[in-house]
């Protein structure tokens, strides 16, 4: 599949496979950092489930380009793009990216991977319940951001009744499935591999294997784990059971919340931390700029810009929250329906939206 580029509102332009999906990881990106979460220069950092490298990015930017990061993505196309990524970082040696998965145990693993939805690539795939979601996040949430994909944006001014049938038919085109088959470690593996003293900020976005990445963190690793911000699928009690072994293991600061792409859904953010054992001048000893919460402005991020440059020359600007476009307004669609078009203009607007390349035909 062809890569192209996105530029951030930051200025740094990504590599990508759909570019429908950067705008919306990238909202869900910034929640990770609240609830009273915390990076410093220095830190240690695990992205699991690193998909294209949105997190680790951010990441980088927020401690100052002063980071050891650790990102784990098993499906190989993906891994291609999330190396390409942070290799343009030029920080090899601190920005290390690893083409497995993590799990609770070292067995390959038969993984769902979906072309044309990449970030939906999973191990536990359910396409009825993965479309009911995906389905119920487009309609409730994401088509009344500001920063939304177009096509969604655009789906505000689609009569109700309409909505729902065109976003069904699409994503149901998108989540066609191929199968491959990956590498997985356990995270007290790659922690024992490479003599890792401590997690200061362990981010787990593992589409339903959370719960097995959890199983294969050994008693010994958990106390050296500082934060956490996991995804949980509440399948058979799992919210309940996960944040109960963030509780047993000494992460007892807890909050649970829902990322504003998935409200109403059963995907919950978990936030926990350790009670703070040392003061907080001690950990700013330890980094001069302790608590870096503010995203740098894009003049922080101009050096780093210059490093990503376009993948082919293609690349397509995220709206910032302000930002509007021809799509917002009424009269643009108000003349495809003067046209005619307006079943057509819909499903081109879906069609560009999911990456479904084929042409759209009725009956299909």
């Amino acid at each position: 599949m062809a890569v192209a580029g996105v530029s951030l509102p930051n200025g740094i332009v990504v590599a990508c496979l759909q570019k429908h999906e950067v705008p919306i990881v990238h909202r869900e990106v910034q929640s990770y950092f609240s609830k009273d979460l915390t990076l410093a220069p220095g830190d240690i950092v695990f992205d699991v489930g690193a998909h294209i490298g949105l997190f680790a990015l951010e990441v980088y930017l927020r401690c100052h380009q002063n980071v050891r990061l650790y990102a784990f993505e098993p499906v190989a196309a993906i891994f291609d793009v999330l190396r390409a990524n942070l290799e343009r970082c030029g920080r090899g040696d601190e920005l290390k990216a690893f083409a497995f998965g993590l799990s609770s145990n070292s067995e390959p693993a038969a993984l769902a991977y979906y072309p044309h939805a990449p970030v939906l690539s999973t191990a536990y795939p359910d396409e009825d319940a993965d479309l009911d979601m995906a389905k119920q996040a487009a309609l409730t949430n994401i088509m009344h951001f500001a920063d939304a994909p177009l096509a969604l944006r655009s789906l505000r001014w689609v009569p109700a009744g309409l909505r729902a049938p065109l976003v069904h038919y699409a994503i149901k085109r998108a989540l066609r499935s191929t199968p491959v088959v990956c590498q997985m470690q356990t995270l007290s593996q790659v922690v024992c591999d490479h003599g890792i003293e401590r997690i200061d900020f362990l981010k787990i976005d593992a589409e339903k294997a959370e719960l097995e990445i959890f199983r294969g963190i050994e008693a010994r690793d958990w106390p050296k784990i500082r934060q956490v911000v996991v995804d949980v699928h509440d399948l058979d009690g799992r919210l309940g059971t996960m944040t109960e072994m963030l509780r047993a293991h000494g992460l007892s600061e807890i909050v649970v919340d829902q990322p504003p792409t998935l409200t109403g859904s059963n995907i919950y953010s978990v936030f926990a931390r350790r009670r703070q054992a040392t003061s907080p001048s001690k950990r700013i000893a330890r980094a001069p700029s302790s608590i870096v919460s503010p995203r740098p402005p894009p003049a922080a991020c101009a050096g780093l810009c210059l490093r990503l440059p376009s993948v082919d020359g293609s690349t397509e600007s995220m709206p910032g929250p302000r930002e509007r476009c021809a799509a917002d307004n009424p009269s643009t669609l108000l003349r495809g329906l003067a046209a005619g078009h307006l079943y057509r203009l819909a499903l081109r607007f879906l069609q560009l939206l999911f990456g479904a390349h084929q042409p759209l035909r009725r009956g299909v």
